[in-house]
């Protein structure tokens, strides 16, 4: 990789975020040890800490590294202060995969195809357990005729649709349903998405449902089988999640770290021959750069590729650590929609595709909020294009 020098290093890294890349990697290096340990006995600084930690979802990995790695045993502060947030994380997953089971349950009482997205199937896959990695909402894949179907029995068992918020036209639930891959639902405290797709923007990455359920696979969720994508899909779904959102969250790196141990040559070749035909080769690429940069996981399948994707690949990575570092500091937390932009703006780069670029430039140019706080006549909608950059200073 053509890089100036280790980005894990780089001082443009805030202390807390090295304190973070330290205690999930023992080999990074400075922060030495003992000076992680003279900085986590502040309480201001150990809570930034957790806070960084929780937000990127690394609870149970770098709890499970405290006890176990005498390198990082530095003392009980932050054992102490993980083990309650750990117990919560657990108690709420299991409600989440409560919910899960359920929908699962009812879906195929109706005879609906359905595939589960990250959460505790993932979770089980990577780390054989269903509790380890953090869950904030169920993703289920669906095809897209069978969409009114399921919202409708989602209604039914008593979930409130909460994205869009308000009700909708059947025009303006159209215009919904080519913006956005899918609908927000809530009910209990437990949010569930369901999509119709992998994508808001279908030019990133537009796999066929009915070949992803075709080449699906079982998982046992406590005790329970639950249905996902197989290995190849899932490994180059992930990849490009990630490089949407420009890797602002390092579980998203993790979780393809643990993809790639337990992936096979056949399934990983096969990936890349899916990458190249929807014009990723060079988000996978990059995918594998920052793993290895963070996991010290390599997999090299650069001979394989260009001289021109592997430089775009290796701006894509530069990019990548810049959102990482720009999302990540105080002045962020503060006004992160400025951050926000960069990490939008940067996808233009994922793909040289125009009809990506097109699209993405239209999903920017429309927002479902607007249609609900301003509840324009149909016949009045392209005023929403309009509109939308004075909504959308009023919002900020």
């Amino acid at each position: 990789m053509n890089m100036r020098q280790n980005p894990i290093e780089d001082k443009d890294f805030s202390l807390q975020m090295r304190s973070l890349l330290f205690l999930l990697n023992s080999t990074v290096s400075p922060p030495s040890p003992d000076d992680i340990q003279y900085y986590l006995k502040d309480a201001k600084n150990l809570t930034t800490v957790l806070f960084l930690i929780k937000r990127h979802g690394l609870g149970a990995t770098i709890y499970k590294r405290l006890k176990e790695d005498p390198v990082l045993s530095l003392d009980k502060n932050l054992t102490t202060a993980l083990a309650p947030e750990l117990r919560l994380q657990k108690i709420r997953t299991l409600k989440y995969i409560a919910h899960l089971h359920a929908l699962c349950d009812l879906f195929i009482q109706h005879d609906i195809r359905h595939l589960t997205l990250k959460g505790p199937a993932l979770s089980q896959l990577i780390f054989k357990d269903a509790l380890h990695r953090k869950c904030g909402d169920i993703d289920l894949l669906i095809s897209p005729q069978d969409f009114d179907q399921c919202e409708a029995l989602l209604l039914d068992q008593g979930y409130r649709r909460c994205h869009p918020s308000g009700p909708l036209s059947p025009f303006k639930m159209k215009m919904f349903q080519k913006r956005d891959n899918a609908a927000g639902y809530v009910k209990d405290g437990v949010l569930v998405e369901l999509h119709w797709r992998l994508f808001s923007n279908p030019e990133l990455l537009d796999l066929d449902f009915e070949d992803l359920f075709e080449k699906r696979m079982s998982l046992c969720v406590q005790k329970k089988s639950v249905l996902c994508m197989g290995e190849s899909d899932l490994l180059l779904y992930l990849c490009a999640h990630g490089a949407k959102h420009q890797w602002i969250l390092l579980k998203w790196l993790e979780d393809i770290a643990k993809l790639l141990e337990i992936t096979t040559p056949e399934h990983l070749e096969d990936t890349m021959d899916k990458a190249r035909k929807n014009g990723l080769e060079a988000v996978l690429l990059s995918s594998l750069q920052l793993v290895e940069l963070f996991y010290s996981i390599k997999v090299d399948l650069r001979q394989t590729s260009s001289t021109a994707v592997q430089k775009q690949a290796d701006l894509l990575s530069l990019h990548a650590l810049k959102s990482l570092k720009e999302t990540n500091t105080p002045s962020y937390f503060q006004a992160s929609h400025r951050a926000d932009i960069f990490v939008y703006l940067r996808q233009f780069l994922l793909k040289k595709s125009v009809r990506y670029r097109f699209r993405l430039l239209g999903r920017f140019a429309l927002n479902t909020q607007d249609w609900v706080n301003v509840p324009l006549p149909d016949v009045l909608f392209p005023l929403y294009y309009l509109l939308r950059p004075f909504l959308w200073l009023f919002r900020k």
